[in-house]
């Protein structure tokens, strides 16, 4: 077998576009045209993943054969250990849509991690907890808390509409892949506030 060419960090590989990051987490848009495929890229950092799109995917970890392909869709959400053991891959869109996800690498684990959780918990790595609603036209969230910062990611176009628990609200209409870094301790109920079901995800830092 040929060997693969020497992988690149995820935030050098050309269809992962850092969107922005601070001094704990790292946020990047990944877009991939039918057709395409990455390069050879290793993930060092724990990470989660959210889809954004309805396409098919075959994924390649370094000398080994192509997986078999694998179906995507907006809302999949993917969290790894990574900073155990780094995570090299390349993906491959097989269509009928450009592959989109959000990619969020986390610069360092808690020395302590919280205890509460703001919901149910749909994936978590030793980084970061992530929660997840879909929310019919005029729904809301049952309120919740959160004790550590964390990144607010619009799976589908949102209108979406928050009141904290000492009545302040605020409404903001969200694209699809809209990212927002949101501060700890703060209590919330979202809603939407639009015509269309919605989704959104939490991703809290642990």
């Amino acid at each position: 077998m040929k060997p693969n060419p020497t992988p690149v960090p995820v935030e050098q590989e050309p269809y992962h576009h850092v969107l922005w990051k601070n001094d704990c987490v790292e946020v990047i848009h990944v877009i991939l045209p039918v057709g395409e495929s990455t390069l050879f890229h290793t993930h060092s950092h724990d990470n989660v993943s959210v889809d954004l799109t309805r396409t098919v995917l075959a994924r390649q970890q370094p000398n080994e054969p192509e997986a078999q392909p694998e179906a995507t869709a907006p809302g999949s959400i993917s969290a790894r250990p990574n900073a155990d053991t780094p995570f090299t891959h390349r993906l491959r869109n097989l269509g009928p849509e450009t592959f989109e996800a959000i990619d969020v690498e986390f610069f360092r684990r808690p020395g302590h991690p919280s205890q509460e959780h703001a919901a149910a918990v749909v994936a978590e790595n030793p980084s970061a907890r992530a929660y997840a609603w879909t929310l019919a036209p005029g729904a809301a969230t049952d309120g919740h808390a959160h004790e550590r910062p964390y990144v607010l990611v619009a799976v589908t176009p949102l209108r979406l509409h928050a009141t904290t628990a000492d009545g302040i609200s605020s409404t903001e209409d969200l694209p699809a892949g809209q990212c927002r870094w949101m501060q700890a301790n703060s209590s919330h109920t979202l809603a939407n506030a639009g015509s269309a079901a919605g989704h959104i995800v939490e991703i809290e830092m642990k």
